[in-house]
């Protein structure tokens, strides 16, 4: 296995680097893309153009190969050239002297844009990269075998051109993995609930790389040809289920409760009506039969209840389902009295267990900013071949030429289960961070439980236990209201039984045009609680979690630093961010990221009086570097920990800005002056 450090071409500017497992390091991951967000065009204020051009010269440092020869760690009471510092005050920092800096460097080089470097003579708005262009993709960095000892740098050029400029460092965790739980990291003093013991760092480089994978996915084509779907031959959580029907009920007991439930599910004559009728998909694998619609599922209209059958006997579930979105905390609109079916993409009329059915609609929602964006919704359905359970994902896309971005799009699940008769239920939530595990659920008459309940693939934002009811303060009415609002409580009723509502929120992100963002949902169902939580659990936010979770971006240090081009970090300048890895992408992704200190007043630039410094315009070229680098004192505990992140900067001309940062909403191309 070898140490890989360098910037590869991609098509789109912000492309991900992927990284491999390896036990004898952590994989590293980033890619930094440049962007000039002309936003500043929304502003009436704003006149001029504003071009960010940028280049790149970046170094990676394994200790093998000719670097060798030009560097060694400081002698006694000699003052080292390069001091990379320990995580703990007493820690041993990596430090090294030079002898022959320049010679360094060149040996560490991975990738330098333009090659060469800018010549003196060139100008830089000519010379630099326009990144996401068809010339010059973002780059890319990958790490595939960090060791402790080993660090990296990157050093960034940028140019101004036809304008001074305000500048804003970004970035953000985009994944991290711990890619299996090796033994020598299990015995690691810093592994949460490891063993006191740690393997000799030289013998990092002797631990044989990992191996995996969840397998491929099977196409397949439902039987009435209208819809394509995936067969997922890969079942991941198969191992962590035992199957509800071996478990056995009171026959009786199953029996009674679905002749309830036929005598009044009506709940007073309010039966929902089937937002779009015969495009319902309708599952069975003998366990459980369901109806499930693009909009909402549990109407009268096809009987689409959920039959639930153990123990020889069958029970109706469900009275309704269904979904709805915000922006933040903004107006809140329910998909089965605001979304639309799109013509011709409706779900098939049946499709055989472990075949995903998949339906298109869109839904108008609201962003923060005022503007109502038409979301773009893929539902995808898939009954498990073996096990009742229900998994529901959802691909959501914000078209790309909506000119709005969503800052906290959230999606939120609604469903009100009628288990047996209406009012026999008790509602619960349960959260357990360090499994991994939340889920929201339902449970019948004790004599003869059955559990209902879903989970997510991330953690909710909120969550909600309340009486059925169709005013605001009660549970449909509550999620069908644009005021939508989320108590938060772990259980109702506090004795007793009731008819139960049950919703959960999750947030996913930011979501500007042209992007999709998804989450995956399950509905599980089982007559023992042990068994139903645990297999509630193998469904949601890490169903194999590793003692401790992946550590290397806390492990990893970073630091940022105003440079001189010379890609090294000394004592006159100026470091702005500094930390674990993870505190460092904590700080670049907050709101524009991390506003950079210019060189030019911001007056002189044409900026408020009351703006930081900007950048002066091009023939000048400015510098920023990042680096990271792993202690010497870490080792076991972050083997085949992988992490990926993205870098980037954000830019609005000095002339009339004060430095604050502007609306970062995307805007179509008929909007902007050319």
């Amino acid at each position: 296995m070898h140490d890989e450090f360098n910037i590869s071409r991609r098509k789109t500017l912000a492309a991900l680097g992927t990284i491999g497992a390896a036990s004898a390091g952590a994989g590293l991951g980033t890619s930094a893309y440049f962007s000039d967000q002309e936003t500043f065009q929304n502003n009436s204020l704003v006149a001029g153009e504003l071009d960010l051009k940028v280049s790149w010269d970046e170094h990676y440092s394994d200790w093998m190969g000719d670097e060798t020869q030009y560097a060694s760690m400081p002698e006694e009471g000699e003052t080292p050239d390069l001091s990379l510092p320990a995580a703990d005050p007493g820690g041993r920092p990596i430090e090294l002297v030079f002898s022959d800096r320049a010679a360094f460097m060149d040996a560490t080089r991975q990738e330098q844009f333009p090659e060469g470097g800018l010549g003196e003579e060139e100008d830089p708005c000519e010379a630099l990269a326009d990144v996401g262009d068809d010339d010059v993709e973002a780059p890319v960095i990958t790490v595939d075998d960090v060791k402790p000892g080993d660090f990296g740098e990157v050093t960034f050029d940028f140019a101004a051109c036809d304008n001074p400029a305000l500048l804003w460092m970004n970035g953000g965790l985009v994944d991290e993995a711990e890619n299996g739980f090796t033994e020598p990291e299990a015995d690691d003093p810093d592994e949460d609930g490891a063993q006191a013991s740690l393997w000799p760092l030289a013998l990092l480089g002797a631990v044989p790389a990992l191996g995996g994978g969840d397998g491929d996915a099977v196409e397949a084509t439902s039987t009435d040809g209208e819809t394509d779907a995936t067969d997922d031959t890969s079942d991941r959580r198969s191992a962590l289920r035992k199957g509800a029907a071996a478990a056995g009920a009171g026959a009786a007991g199953l029996a009674a409760a679905s002749e309830a439930a036929s005598a009044g599910s009506s709940k007073g004559g309010d039966d929902p009506t089937d937002p779009d009728g015969p495009y319902d998909v309708e599952i069975d694998n003998g366990t459980l039969d369901v109806t499930v619609g693009e909009l909402g599922s549990g109407t009268s209209v096809q009987g689409a209840n959920w039959f639930f059958t153990a123990g020889g006997s069958t029970v109706g579930t469900l009275y309704r389902e269904t979904y709805g979105f915000r922006d933040g905390t903004g107006p809140h609109v329910d998909a089965e009295n605001n979304g639309s079916l799109v013509s011709g993409q409706g779900f098939p009329s049946s499709v055989s267990p472990g075949t995903t059915a998949s339906g298109d609609v869109t839904i108008p929602v609201e962003t923060q900013g005022g503007t109502t964006v038409t979301l773009e919704v893929t539902r995808n359905v898939t009954l498990d071949p073996n096990e009742p359970t229900i998994r529901v994902s959802y691909d959501v896309t914000n078209p790309g030429g909506s000119g709005a971005t969503f800052d906290d799009l959230r999606l939120s699940q609604y469903i009100d289960y009628d288990i047996g008769s209406i009012s026999d239920d008790q509602g619960t939530y349960f959260l357990d961070e360090s499994r991994g595990c939340e889920f929201i659920s339902q449970s019948s008459n004790p004599n003869d439980p059955v559990f209902a309940g879903f989970t997510g693939n991330q953690f909710s934002v909120n969550h909600d236990l309340r009486p059925y009811g169709t005013s605001s303060s009660l549970g449909e009415g509550n999620f069908q209201s644009s005021d939508i609002d989320f108590n938060n409580d772990d259980q109702f009723p506090d004795s007793g039984t009731a008819d139960v509502t049950l919703a959960m929120e999750w947030s996913l992100g930011t979501l500007a045009p042209g992007e999709t963002a998804s989450l995956e949902t399950a509905f599980v169902y089982n007559e023992t609680e042990a068994e139903f939580e645990q297999e509630l659990c193998a469904e949601s936010v890490d169903p194999t979690p590793s003692p401790g979770g992946p550590e290397l971006a806390d492990k990893l240090r970073a630091r940022a630093w105003y440079d001189d081009g010379d890609n090294v970090h000394q004592d006159d300048e100026t470091v702005f961010l500094e930390g674990s890895l993870r505190d460092v992408l904590d700080a670049l992704a907050s709101g524009n990221g991390v506003p950079l200190s210019g060189n030019e007043p911001a007056p002189q630039g044409g900026g408020a009086d009351t703006s930081r410094d900007c950048y002066s315009e091009a023939p000048d070229v400015h510098y920023v570097a990042f680096q990271w680098w792993l202690p010497i004192d870490h080792g076991n505990e972050v083997q085949g920990d992988s992490v990926t992140f993205d870098l980037g900067f954000y830019t609005e001309q000095c002339r009339h800005n004060d430095g604050a940062g502007m609306n970062n909403e995307g805007v179509d191309p008929d909007e902007v002056d050319p």
